[in-house]
C-alpha cells in the first residue's frame, strides 16, 4: 500500500490559532474599552469646566455691565446654600434698586435679575454639587463651585472685584 503525502491540519494547530485569535480579540476589546472609558471621563469633564465658565463669567459680566456693591450670605444652618447679591450703584455711590440674586439650593443655581422693579429668575445649572460665594473684602468676594460627575467631584474658584 502506497501512502500518498496528505497535507492537513492537526487538532493541535487548529487549538493554537482558536488560542491566539481569542488572546488577539482580547487585546483589542480591552483597548477598545479603555479608549471609551477615557472618552467618557474627558467629557465629562469638559462638559463640568464649561458649568464652571458659564457660571463665572455670567456673573463677572453682570458685575462689569454696571457698577456693583456685593453682598454675601452663606446660611450656617445648611452648609449647601449661598446666595450672592448684586446691589447696583450709581455714579454718586447710591444703591439703584436694580440687582442680580445668586441663589444655590443643591443641585441648581438660579439667578434672579431685578430691573425697575421687573424680576426674572432663570436656572444656570442643574448639576452643582456646592457653591460658596465668600465674602472677603469691601472689593472682593471669592466664589468657589463644586460639580460632581461619575462620583468625581470637580472644583473652580474665582476672585472677583467689586466696585
Amino acid at each position: 500500500m502506497k501512502i500518498l503525502n496528505q497535507k492537513a491540519i492537526s487538532l493541535i494547530e487548529v487549538l493554537a490559532a482558536i488560542t491566539l485569535t481569542a488572546i488577539v480579540i482580547g487585546v483589542i476589546t480591552a483597548v477598545i474599552y479603555q479608549t471609551n472609558q477615557g472618552f467618557s471621563k474627558i467629557t465629562t469633564r469638559e462638559s463640568v469646566q464649561e458649568n464652571g465658565r458659564i457660571i463665572t463669567e455670567h456673573i463677572v459680566n453682570q458685575v462689569r455691565s454696571a457698577r456693583y456693591l456685593v453682598t454675601s450670605t452663606h446660611d450656617e444652618n445648611n452648609h449647601r446654600h449661598s446666595v450672592l447679591t448684586l446691589q447696583a450703584i450709581n455714579a454718586q455711590g447710591a444703591a439703584t434698586g436694580d440687582t442680580v440674586r445668586y441663589n444655590f439650593v443643591s443641585p441648581n443655581l438660579t439667578v434672579t435679575i431685578t430691573i425697575n422693579g421687573v424680576a426674572h429668575t432663570m436656572t444656570l445649572t442643574t448639576q452643582l454639587e456646592q457653591a460658596d460665594f465668600i465674602y472677603l473684602a469691601p472689593s472682593v468676594v471669592d466664589i468657589n463651585l463644586q460639580f460632581k460627575a461619575n462620583s468625581k467631584p470637580y472644583y473652580t474658584s474665582v476672585r472677583l472685584p467689586s466696585w
